[in-house]
């Protein structure tokens, strides 16, 4: 195939996958449901109102991964290391910010074990 054809279709397959995500919205219930693999963290990008949220964390993989809640460098709350099968819950009380759910383990980001949550204003303040 051409390099020309090749770039239109990885530019087509590039826009098609990036349309394929969505924002999970954390509800009334303040809680949050995450699932760790090897590759990713489902869902990866979520938006929450300000205030405590609790998250249950389960690891679907065959490798142990954690789940931490970060501002910058700053660990909000954090899982403990969880073994294939495992599952955990914590409960943080958060700020409007743009935060990073990922894995502390080592090299799980580079594998892509990352996402982020979108913290905003409560609807009344």
């Amino acid at each position: 195939m051409p390099a020309p054809a090749r770039g239109v279709i990885a530019v087509g397959l590039t826009w098609a996958l990036a349309g394929c995500a969505h924002t999970v919205r954390v509800g009334a219930s303040r809680t949050l449901h995450v699932a760790l693999t090897e590759y990713r963290i489902t869902p990866d990008t979520v938006r929450a109102y300000a205030g405590t949220l609790t998250i249950g964390v389960r690891n679907l993989g065959a490798r142990t991964h954690n789940l931490a809640v970060s501002l910058g460098n700053d660990n909000e709350a954090r899982t403990p290391p969880l073994q294939p099968g495992a599952s955990a819950t914590i409960t943080v009380s958060l700020a409007p910010g743009h935060y990073m759910l990922r894995s502390l383990i080592l090299g799980d980001q580079a594998l892509g074990l990352w996402g982020t949550l979108d913290v905003v204003r409560t609807r009344s303040g």
